[in-house]
């Protein structure tokens, strides 16, 4: 396949899927520098990220890093609308929040996407991210490869990330929650990480760093439960020494 071929291939996927992927933005409140308490006063934007519309009924699927600490939120569509949402619920340890639109007004969403299999993908295939980088430059697509399945990072907070793609399309801060498209323009992932080279211990902007996308069947069982109960049912096993 040419180049050429190739790239008339991922505007293809892109125009198909960019109706359904969306701009999540964090209101919080305001807090006291010194002593963390939320001031009282209207919530402000905290952060920006991005999502994807999943049916009809306007449900958006994002990160639940996007959504952390949030008391409102707001998504803005293709078209550059922009709607009031709810959280539904979300899954912290896969990362993984489902946002609901207030659609009362009669509104229709623009587009949907749907999950593919993520078991069917193989190191060299090609993907489509899209998102909003900065979260100033909404829809942006770029395109890669798959580099490897099965990935895992270390979160920081004492538990690994499971069940990561790593891809090499670009995506920057903002790009989290935004899908990862096969070229079928099916959802295989929902992009979350990148890891970038650091020099002398500071962190670097390198545009050359590896992506990695949740992989779409983890998404996909965790969504229906949060759909379905508002939340995810984890067992654990609680240790105490004495």
């Amino acid at each position: 396949q040419t180049d050429s071929a190739t790239s008339d291939v991922v505007a293809d996927v892109a125009a198909k899927a960019n109706p359904a992927v969306v701009t999540v933005t964090n209101y919080q409140p305001l807090r006291n520098p010194f002593t963390g308490e939320a001031e009282s006063g209207e919530a402000q934007p905290y952060g920006v990220g991005s999502g994807y519309i999943i049916d009809a009924d306007g449900r958006v699927v994002t990160n639940w890093h996007v959504i952390n600490g949030g008391t409102a939120f707001t998504v803005q569509l293709y078209d550059g609308t922009t709607l009031d949402a709810t959280l539904v619920g979300y899954d912290q340890f896969q990362d993984v929040a489902v946002l609901q639109l207030d659609l009362s007004n009669g509104q229709e969403v623009p587009g949907v996407l749907t999950f593919g299999d993520s078991d069917t993908v193989r190191p060299g295939d090609e993907v489509v991210a899209i998102g909003t980088p900065y979260g100033e430059y909404a829809n942006t697509v770029t395109s890669g490869t798959v580099g490897a399945i099965d990935r895992a990072l270390n979160a920081g907070d004492g538990y690994a990330l499971p069940n990561l793609i790593q891809h090499s399309a670009p995506i920057y801060e903002g790009n989290s929650g935004g899908p990862l498209l096969n070229m079928d323009g099916e959802v295989i992932g929902m992009n979350v990480a990148k890891a970038t080279q650091s020099r002398l211990g500071l962190s670097t902007d390198d545009q050359s760093g590896i992506g990695f996308a949740i992989e779409s069947n983890a998404i996909k069982d965790l969504v229906d439960q949060i759909i379905e109960t508002g939340k995810v049912a984890r067992p654990y096993l609680g240790i105490n020494s004495q």
